[in-house]
């Protein structure tokens, strides 16, 4: 058995997904610790795997270790800067892919943190990195990098594997999006009970082009052909829902709620 120790800012706390090889031979344990959270990942040896298989791959992480702080060795010193906090020092460097709410970002202390989708606005090399649906490719992880986290459940879009075999543990945040998809999934029911997308479609397709954009026939022929767009009232139908994580659990309560409040 052997364990290895990350240690990443508390702001970047989240649930850690740290792959070591070995596939079905390898069991996996990681533990959040408060403060600085040190991520603690644990690897047995199970299933056939042999001492040596140990060693080769403690061998393989330590030499790939090695070489990330030789690469390290060779960036620049990050500049040293001053926030309203009264924090001085060097900043710890965020890199973000897509799009992230600035409330989100705004979280981290100003000085302390330095965070930006542009590599030329950070005071030094990024160490860690932020990202939503971006496929991040191992070409595009420096040496500096100490932690990746995903702003969402999946992490199909990161290399795992290979980050793990470079010793960079990737975290993803769970149910962050939960309430905004749940809402999502209301509308969705609301839209195609109803038949609203359809009714619109009609509307601007054919009722606008037929009555030639003369509002006051538009007007008439809307009553005329609402009928076909009546769809069906949702109250007292069955609702099935498939799973009950961060987001079917939401859409439960939600509908129990509702159906508390409004009976």
């Amino acid at each position: 058995m052997f364990a290895t120790t990350t240690t990443t800012p508390a702001a970047l706390g989240a649930s850690a997904r740290y792959a070591p090889r070995g596939g079905a031979a390898l069991a996996r344990k990681t533990r959040a610790a408060s403060g600085a959270r040190a991520i603690s990942v644990v690897v047995r040896a199970g299933g056939g795997a042999s001492d040596e298989d140990e060693v080769a791959l403690l061998e393989k992480a330590l030499k790939l270790a090695k070489a990330r702080k030789t690469e390290s060795a060779k960036a620049p010193p990050a500049a040293v800067v001053s926030g309203g906090s009264g924090y001085s020092g060097a900043s710890f460097n965020v890199k973000t892919f897509n799009a992230i709410s600035p409330v989100g970002l705004n979280k981290f202390p100003a000085g302390k943190y330095a965070v930006s989708g542009d590599d030329k606005l950070l005071p030094g090399d990024p160490m860690a990195i932020m990202l939503r649906s971006h496929k991040l490719q191992a070409s595009e992880v420096p040496p500096t990098v100490r932690g990746i986290v995903r702003c969402g459940a999946g992490t199909n879009n990161i290399p795992v594997k290979e980050m793990s075999e470079m010793g960079i543990p990737v975290f993803n945040t769970p149910g962050a999006n939960a309430n905004a998809v749940k809402e999502l999934v209301v509308c969705s029911l609301l839209l195609a009970s109803r038949g609203i997308i359809e009714g619109n479609r009609h509307v601007n397709e054919v009722i606008n082009v037929e009555e030639g954009f003369d509002y006051a026939k538009i007007d008439k022929r809307i009553e005329k052909d609402k009928a076909m767009f009546g769809g069906r009232e949702i109250e007292g139908k069955t609702l099935g829902v498939i799973g009950l994580g961060a987001i079917g659990s939401r859409y439960v309560l939600m509908s129990f709620v509702s159906a508390f409040v409004f009976s």
